[in-house]
């Protein structure tokens, strides 16, 4: 028997192998006119650039001279420091002079997720107020997680994670929703966004996928441009301040793993990873936040080369570089409670310690009176925070709820934030197939609708309300979002059409033109989202619930020669060559946000969809990622409209390579482990 067993999984091996070899001369390709060609200035360099950035102000300089002058050790450790608001309370930033604040994903004043406008305007009042207290008066920065909308914010517009906007080939778009974000984070008296993520995303296995923008270095260029104009403004003063992250490469790690190790060259960083920070910086970015990664096994928070030697010095930064959250901790030999040498040497200037930060203050200040840290760094970083908050019009400011758009609830919600977010939604849209021309669907028509159609938690996705989304009442906490079922009703109703939600115990009494099946990838945040490699390993310890696949599987079945379009929610691309088989048409929506009414507009016509790929799609279930054009399913910048007549057999290869699981995904590759288990 043991032997009969390794002759099938050998024979099973050869097959896969020979598929494996035959199946990458297939792929689909779609091309659209006047689809604009999205470049970068910066191509084909052997060296880092020297980038566009205004000169020094003497008068600011000088300003800063005087503060530097004033200031004790422990004031100019405590600029430099980042603690979280549910560990840090008014009375430490007078006690302490803090630099900065922050609210992490899912914390709140008070730790009430229902707050309002007033209630965070009441906080961030009592945090300046209490910087006015120090001895120079230095205000202290407030930043957040707005990355997509004031995400943490109950009521707030939430628009599509940056995966999508992405495939809308739209910069100007992109600005404005991050001016629209910027405005959203003003009306609640905050000052600063950890946004955007300017990450080459290459691998869909990173949790973090959906936070960038895809994969072509020209459109990364463009958008990070395009967003830091959007949050900051022209007048700075007039904006918030927006943070390129995370430097760098944390995009390219080995097998997609967050935090995980980067091995590419120097030469891809500069010319593919670094695209994003050229743009940003460029567009007038004053903060770069570090990588949790690590660059050829050397962690880049304490990465003298990268971040002084060439952003600082090469590229001309001349703003601040902050940590990630308790991101030194991480470095080897690096603890609050010994010292952190080798990341502030390394030219990390503020550092994000949500919690330990008196621990951190202790250690810094003992670190420098023992000579570890030269007196001069801590000046070069002091100097970089008070030139950002002078930049920023800080110091002339008044108190938060004084400010010019502090309380106005309309920045946070309104008919024209929906109108802008739902127009988002249609634009980033791509369609994968449409055979015999399904689409757009006709407005009179007679639907079915089933699996995941009303879930606007997996619409969202991660970073809303909380870190890892997910929220049991979104509609609770999103009163005015919309769903894609809510679109299709709309489109419907206005239609003269008929709409009726599925039960798979159904019988069909009436022709129907066709069924809507809505499948979703759970929300997921950062390491949380990892799927791991998948080599020989069995499910993580918390596996993810893929929703609605189970029941595109069952109608497939019962439900035969009724037309299906199948519309995919999720942040990253993934193999799901058996669904599409099983699909008549294919749109990937992407994570709308909370106006998937949107996603309706694009299947009925109301909008055409013309979005395209901002990545290459797997044509293999194991194989991640393609690393170029040639060997993807459907390449960067595939996207049908509706005007292409191109039909895709249903024989995409949809058994494993590997062992087979039991509902025709492979049980051991990438997502398929965690789509297998748990699923609905």
């Amino acid at each position: 028997m043991v032997i009969r067993y390794k002759r099938v999984v050998f024979t099973s091996f050869l097959v896969a192998l020979i598929i494996f070899l035959v199946w990458p001369g297939i792929q689909f390709s779609a091309t659209q006119k006047n689809r604009p060609t999205l470049s970068t200035p910066y191509s084909d360099l052997d060296n880092w650039p020297s980038l566009k950035r205004p000169a020094l102000d003497p008068v600011t300089e000088q300003q800063i001279d005087a503060l530097l002058d004033a200031m004790s050790l422990a004031e100019k450790v405590g600029q430099m420091t980042q603690g979280e608001i549910a560990s840090t309370s008014p009375e430490d930033v007078t006690t302490y002079a803090l630099g900065a604040i922050l609210n992490g994903g899912g914390s709140w004043p008070g730790n009430y997720p229902e707050a309002g406008t007033k209630a965070w305007l009441s906080i961030a009042d009592q945090y300046w107020l209490a910087s006015q207290q120090t001895p120079l008066g230095i205000p202290v920065l407030w930043g957040t997680d707005a990355v997509h909308g004031h995400n943490n914010v109950r009521g707030a517009t939430l628009f599509p994670h940056n995966i999508g906007l992405g495939a809308t080939n739209n910069p100007d778009l992109i600005q404005s929703i991050a001016q629209a974000t910027a405005e959203q984070v003003m009306a609640t008296g905050l000052d600063w966004t950890f946004a955007p993520t300017v990450a080459i995303a290459q691998n869909p296995r990173w949790g973090r996928f959906y936070e960038s923008f895809g994969q072509q270095p020209g459109a990364m260029y463009q958008y990070a441009h395009a967003a830091v104009l959007g949050y900051q403004s022209r007048d700075l003063k007039k904006g918030i301040l927006a943070t390129a992250k995370h430097f760098i490469a944390d995009g390219a790690t080995t097998n997609g793993r967050d935090q995980g190790n980067s091995r590419v060259s120097e030469r891809a960083l500069m010319n593919l990873h670094a695209q994003g920070y050229y743009g940003a910086l460029e567009a007038g970015a004053q903060i770069v936040m570090a990588s949790f990664s690590s660059w050829k096994g050397l962690a880049m928070h304490a990465h003298a080369y990268l971040l002084t030697d060439v952003l600082k010095t090469k590229m001309g930064f001349d703003g601040f570089v902050i940590s990630d959250w308790d991101a030194l901790s991480k470095v080897e030999g690096c603890r609050y409670q010994h010292t952190c040498a080798k990341a502030i040497n390394a030219g990390i200037d503020m550092v994000m310690v949500p919690h330990q930060w008196k621990g951190f203050i202790d250690a810094t200040v003992a670190a420098v009176e023992r000579g570890e840290i030269p007196m001069s760094r801590i000046d070069d970083a002091v100097r970089r925070i008070l030139r950002v908050k002078i930049r920023a019009g800080l110091f002339e400011k008044p108190m938060p709820s004084q400010r010019l758009l502090a309380g106005n609830n309309r920045l946070l919600n309104s008919v024209q934030l929906n109108q802008l977010a739902r127009q988002a939604v249609r634009e980033s849209l791509v369609l994968l197939k449409n055979n015999h021309q399904l689409l757009p669907l006709k407005p009179s028509g007679n639907y079915l609708i089933a699996g995941d159609y009303d879930a606007l938690a997996r619409q969202n996705g991660g970073w809303s309300l909380t870190w890892q989304g997910g929220a049991h009442h979104a509609k609770t906490y999103f009163p005015d979002a919309t769903t894609i079922l809510d679109g299709v009703l709309e489109a419907v109703i206005a239609g003269g059409g008929h709409v009726t939600e599925l039960k798979l115990a159904d019988r069909l009494e009436e022709s129907v033109d066709a069924i809507i099946v809505v499948i979703s990838e759970p929300s997921c945040a950062e390491t949380m989202g990892d799927y791991p490699s998948w080599v020989g390993l069995t499910p993580g310890n918390s596996p993810k619930t893929f929703f609605g696949i189970e029941v595109l599987n069952a109608i497939k079945q019962k439900y035969s020669g009724v037309p299906i379009v199948t519309v995919y929610q999720g942040g990253r691309p993934l193999w799901l060559n058996p669904q599409l088989n099983q699909s008549d048409a294919f749109v990937v929506a992407w994570l709308p946000g909370t106006q998937g009414a949107g996603v309706a507009d694009g299947l009925f016509g109301i909008w055409p969809i013309k979005g395209t790929l901002p990545v290459n799609w797997p044509r293999g279930d194991c194989s991640g990622a393609p690393a170029n054009k040639a060997s993807a399913l459907f390449p960067l910048g595939y996207g049908l409209t509706f005007d292409d007549d191109l039909n895709i057999k249903n024989t995409l290869p949809s058994r494993s390579s590997l062992t087979l699981g039991d509902k025709g995904l492979a049980f051991q590759c990438i997502w398929q482990n965690q789509v297998l288990h748990r699923m609905r």
